[in-house]
């Protein structure tokens, strides 16, 4: 066949809408997450800013390791049901319990045993990172429960929506971190993240099920219930039986 050199314009700009906001809600997204090294660093001090990364680096462990073997392949399959809400619904539930169900627990496990798992980890001389290692295990389960929906905007075509509601969740996670930095404490600011994250599940999880896959929310609350009842007698047993306290608080 001879070579053509007429380019097929409505193919770059079918690739250019959906990849233009994809680029712009990563470059935004990756913008927000780290704003909160550099303004430790900063505002604060060297040191402070090292106890936190190590509390923040392994806090993000479990959530790259479960997530991000399951998440890479969300896209390329849904993509074959794009027409398909129900059936993407579906798999996004099942999903999406599965992250729960695993990371609840997971978050609780890593609460009660923050001392345990940094002097193992670090040793001793990090115990300044228990507390933040503390917080931050709770946004364990978030971020692990947030993590499939990026992969289900695309599958959707619906990059449009990603970004504008990443714009939303990333403003209020620097609004956050911003005023744990005002407060010149990195425990403060670990809390801070915790509330933003929260948010950014909650308004993650509404836009996608109400406005995208048309599934009720009953169903993802489901999973949330059945993992706190699962974990109900370990966290008894920590607070009741091995009477944990908060000294390192």
């Amino acid at each position: 066949l001879p070579l053509s050199r007429k380019i097929d314009k409505n193919s770059i700009k079918k690739i250019f809408e959906f990849s233009k906001f994809q680029f712009l809600f990563n470059f935004w997204n990756y913008f927000a997450r780290n704003l909160d090294n550099l303004l430790i660093g900063r505002f604060i001090n060297s040191s402070a800013l090292g106890y936190y990364d190590k509390a923040y680096q392994l806090s993000l462990y479990p959530n790259q390791v479960l997530s991000q073997i399951i998440t890479p392949v969300i896209h390329p399959v849904m993509s074959n049901f794009e027409k398909n809400r129900q059936k993407m619904g579906e798999v996004y539930l099942q999903v999406s319990n599965v992250l729960i169900v695993l990371g609840i627990p997971i978050s609780a496990y890593l609460y009660f045993n923050a001392k345990d798992i940094i002097v193992f980890m670090f040793g001793n001389s990090w115990s300044d990172s228990i507390p933040v290692f503390r917080i931050l295990a709770v946004t364990v389960w978030l971020q692990m429960a947030n993590s499939p929906t990026g992969a289900f905007y695309q599958a959707t075509n619906r990059t449009n929506s990603l970004f504008k509601v990443g714009m939303l969740t990333s403003t209020i996670n620097i609004v956050a971190i911003i005023f744990g930095i005002m407060m010149k404490d990195i425990n403060v600011v670990a809390l801070m993240l915790l509330f933003s994250f929260t948010l950014s599940l909650v308004i993650n999880t509404y836009y996608l099920t109400q406005k995208i896959l048309y599934i009720h929310l009953r169903s993802y609350m489901r999973s949330i219930f059945v993992s706190i009842v699962i974990i109900a007698p370990y966290i008894l047993l920590n607070v009741v039986v091995f009477n944990f306290n908060y000294d390192t608080l």
